[in-house]
């Protein structure tokens, strides 16, 4: 049985509360349709729902949904529904959902006009009214080669209007079908599945560096042969992705300049969504760089994050994911870029997910007062941090309070083994020894190392502290591992910790 809150929480809701203005101005036109909805219970729930709560956001207990659907109450003293009622509400309900789906599905086919022509072409083929498909597929020809993007989407809409042409052809001319219908077809289901296939070659290449995993690409070879010496190799979707795959098979400066100048001048072919996934595998070429001490690609990074807030591709379709959010707050921070961190935080932090947003943003906060030593500052808004959708943030945020601990300095002989850090500590060893199976071994490694060169220069500190002399040959050789240690997090916030015990104050 649905309580309140499932009420709210329910998939009628979470579709209500995405409407636009002008689409719940619409939901209720559709409702009223004959065509779409016989039920006068839905159009009266809705109209209910809407009246009282302009944007959804309000809750709503069953029995008001109940009186708003025109369902007749039973009178309860305890005012719960009885079992029949709590069937009816929830048909309605049902129904009203479904009535919204086909609403959104509706919008989403007249925003492709391209998809609408293709459909209503196939209709008219079902229907043998031939004789007006030759100017209909005209007309979708002209506008697919006027469109501005020459993405995956363009050639596969392209391979579709061609394998409408030569079925076309075939139907109205019989076995007069005409040579250049055929080379059509071929030439766009090559180019088609080769900016398909590439595509995703890619996204198969990215995943198995970092999950460590081996995917099987039998077609790989031949398609980067046959590249080498085709022009098909300089359509735009074929191009990006075929230097990209190159670069990531490599890691060659030069594979990433020549994307990254082709991308930059050519910005208007490729959908924001082809364009995100383009920016994404260029930052993680530039973080690699930036592990390899080429740390001018922390520059090249903020150029491209720029690039893709000016554009609005982070978010286009989708929450902004929570990991790129801090990937750029982290990028300017390492520029010592504060002002720029901070307006992005307070401009962007809308475009994440509503249930972490202010979690994200105060994280975010957190490390900017970190920047600037404001460490009581940090540790508050850590404090404010609660969620659980990722584990990675639960080590980054330890992390955070470990280095919190470490540079407030105020460890002493009367509390050296009961301070705060030493918990911190041994819980981020025990998280990390345990291994989450979602955790790649490169990740855990990563974490593990820093627990054990943390704890190597947490141990130097404390015999600072009760007087102890260090002794310089050890401190050197702690830096000397350090620099070789691979992969590790905080690199160089550890490295600068070791050179301060080399001099200490």
């Amino acid at each position: 049985m649905l309580d309140n809150t499932s009420v709210h929480d329910s998939k009628l809701f979470a579709l209500l509360r995405v409407l636009k203005k002008k689409e719940v101005r619409e939901l209720s036109l559709w409702l009223e349709s004959p065509i779409h909805n016989t039920l006068q219970q839905v159009r009266d729930l809705y109209e209910g729902i809407r009246k009282y709560n302009r944007n959804f956001s309000r809750p709503l207990d069953k029995l008001t949904l109940l009186k708003y659907a025109g369902i007749e109450w039973s009178g309860t003293t305890d005012g719960k529904l009885l079992p029949q009622e709590e069937k009816a509400l929830r048909e309605v309900m049902h129904r009203l959902t479904v009535q919204i789906q086909d609403y959104i599905l509706w919008k989403k086919t007249q925003e492709d006009e391209l998809m609408l022509k293709r459909r209503m072409m196939d209709a008219f083929l079902e229907r043998k009214l031939y004789k007006y498909l030759p100017k209909m597929m005209d007309k979708a020809k002209r506008e697919l080669d006027s469109g501005v993007h020459r993405d995956n989407e363009h050639y596969e809409a392209a391979f579709q209007l061609a394998e409408m042409d030569f079925f076309l052809s075939i139907i109205l001319h019989n076995r007069n079908t005409k040579a250049k219908e055929m080379q059509l077809l071929i030439d766009g289901l090559r180019q088609s599945f080769l900016s398909k296939l590439l595509k995703y070659y890619c996204a198969a290449v990215s995943r198995q560096k970092v999950l460590q995993v081996d995917y099987q690409y039998p077609f790989m070879d031949f398609v980067k042969q046959y590249l080498a010496v085709s022009e098909d190799k300089e359509l735009p979707a074929i191009k990006v992705y075929y230097t990209l795959l190159l670069l990531m098979e490599d890691y060659k400066e030069e594979h990433y300049a020549s994307l990254k100048n082709y991308l930059f001048t050519h910005l208007d072919l490729f959908s924001n969504v082809e364009l995100r996934q383009f920016f994404n595998h260029m930052t993680n070429y530039c973080n690699w760089m930036v592990k390899q001490g080429r740390q001018q690609f922390v520059q090249e990074q903020h150029e491209i994050f720029e690039k893709g807030l000016e554009l609005g591709c982070w978010s286009s379709g989708i929450y902004f994911s929570t990991h790129q959010f801090m990937h750029i707050v982290k990028n300017a921070l390492k520029l010592g870029e504060i002002d720029w961190a901070n307006n992005f935080v307070s401009h962007h932090k809308k475009e994440l997910s509503p249930d972490i947003r202010e979690h994200i943003a105060n994280y975010a906060l957190a490390l900017m007062c970190f920047h600037n030593k404001q460490f009581s500052e940090a540790q508050g808004l850590l404090m404010q941090i609660n969620f659980t959708e990722d584990f990675t943030y639960h080590l980054e945020l330890r992390i955070l309070l470990i280095k919190i601990y470490y540079e407030t300095d105020n460890l002493s002989i009367a509390d050296m083994d009961s301070h705060p850090l030493n918990y911190e500590l041994e819980a981020l060893r025990q998280n990390v020894s345990i291994r989450n199976k979602k955790m790649s071994e490169s990740l855990r490694q990563s974490y593990n190392n820093f627990a054990n060169v943390f704890k190597r220069i947490l141990d130097r500190k404390k015999k600072l502290i009760i007087g102890q002399k260090l002794s310089a040959e050890r401190v050197q050789k702690l830096q000397d591992e350090l620099v070789n240690i691979s992969p590790i997090v905080e690199r160089d916030w550890l490295m600068e910790k070791v050179k301060l015990l080399k001099h200490p104050a």
